[in-house]
């Protein structure tokens, strides 16, 4: 995600299993899963970047971060 200048949003599919570290640049504010949030608890997200969004919206609910920025 090179040369992005800014995204609100970012919508992921149900099919992603795994994100590599420091997958999300910081011009993205929220991800959309279209999965739950025990499937994103079954992820290994040890240095993906959560702490540059604001959170991660998923079927069943929301898992939030406290961005830093």
């Amino acid at each position: 995600m090179e040369h992005i200048k800014h995204v609100d949003e970012l919508h992921l599919s149900k099919n992603v299993k795994e994100l590599s570290i420091n997958c999300f640049p910081d011009e993205i504010d929220d991800v959309y899963f279209d999965g739950t949030v025990d499937e994103i608890n079954q992820w290994n997200t040890k240095g993906t970047g959560f702490n540059v969004i604001n959170g991660i919206h998923c079927n069943d609910g929301d898992i939030m971060f406290n961005k830093n920025r």
